[in-house]
């Protein structure tokens, strides 16, 4: 059975929580906190971005933006208990093609 990602993961403590972001497989490694101090970013081998986790998210309401180095960065919108909205730098792995 094939996952779908990104997928989302909500510890809800009365409606509020951290929250988890992963945009494919592991391993994750070391988090590296963001530099709006609002979460932590994992990394692949590549320094590309491929999980996040937002220290704190109201599932009512809430708009984050994690920041991290070259650029990279998550920003999601909750509302209601969805995810309305995410954006990312994320993408995929690009294949290696090897010419004869």
């Amino acid at each position: 059975m094939s996952l779908k990602y990104p997928e989302f993961y909500f510890e809800s403590s009365g409606g509020e929580g951290p929250f988890y972001i992963y945009f494919e497989d592991g391993p994750y490694g070391n988090a590296i906190d963001d530099e709006t101090g609002d979460g932590a970013g994992f990394f692949d081998e590549n320094e590309r971005l491929i999980a996040v986790l937002f220290d704190h998210v109201s599932k009512d309401n809430d708009h984050k933006i994690l920041k991290f180095r070259k650029n990279q960065f998550v920003e999601i919108k909750v509302s209601k208990g969805k995810v309305i909205n995410l954006k990312s730098t994320y993408s995929k792995k690009s294949k290696n093609v090897e010419s004869a």
